[in-house]
């Protein structure tokens, strides 16, 4: 049986993936409310750039997490600012986009 304990330390290589969740958790409750449309998407984008920085900050730091289910290396790290980076320019062609209107 895996100890919790263990699996605290963890939790410093997978700050990326736990700030993306938690921006998607506070965007899902604040798209209920119209008027903060146009603070959604510059807390998407931020949200984003500060998981950049944290994959960047990680970089050559090679470590299984949780136990043995998750690795952090360079490989998937290079993969993690390459979906990074493109969902950023998602964001950027869609928000400056004239055919997708807002209403």
């Amino acid at each position: 049986m895996i100890n919790i304990v263990q699996n605290i330390p963890s939790l410093s290589s997978f700050i990326p993936e736990l700030v993306i969740s938690i921006a998607v958790l506070i965007l899902i409750i604040i798209s209920v409310f119209d008027k903060f449309e146009k603070e959604s998407i510059y807390l998407s984008i931020s949200a984003l750039f500060i998981a950049a920085f944290f994959v960047v900050y990680h970089f050559n730091i090679n470590e299984l997490l949780f136990a043995g289910i998750i690795i952090t290396d360079q490989f998937s790290n290079i993969f993690k600012l390459i979906i990074i980076f493109s969902v950023v320019c998602i964001f950027f062609l869609t928000f400056y986009d004239k055919d997708i209107s807002s209403k």
